[in-house]
């Protein structure tokens, strides 16, 4: 079964951030995991690593990157700006990442 967009042949850009666990909601509960990594997340808010790549392609979407690096996503961001549907970027990022304007 393919998702909509693919099947349309839409030209989007999708960027999923993957940090391995509900990162917004382990700041909410206690902001201070993201200040140490040595911080013990709550474990309830811990999740298998996902292979969000493998969905996107389930779904028809033929242009499917995952990325660690900035130099690997400037080369996916431009693979998929030449795709002739759209693209999927999962983006994997430290699990103590933060938007710096949520760090105290």
């Amino acid at each position: 079964m393919q998702c909509s967009v693919a099947a349309r042949g839409l030209r989007a850009i999708v960027l999923v951030l993957d940090n391995g666990h509900y990162g917004i909601e382990q700041f909410l509960l206690e902001p201070a995991y993201f200040n140490s990594a040595s911080a013990s997340p709550k474990p309830y808010l811990m999740l298998n690593r996902w292979h969000c790549a493998d969905l996107a392609k389930a779904l028809g979407v033929t242009s499917v990157s995952t990325v660690e690096t900035e130099p690997q996503l400037n080369e996916a961001l431009a693979a998929a700006k030449v795709a002739t549907g759209p693209a999927f970027i999962a983006v994997r990022i430290r699990a103590h990442d933060l938007p710096s304007g949520l760090r105290a």
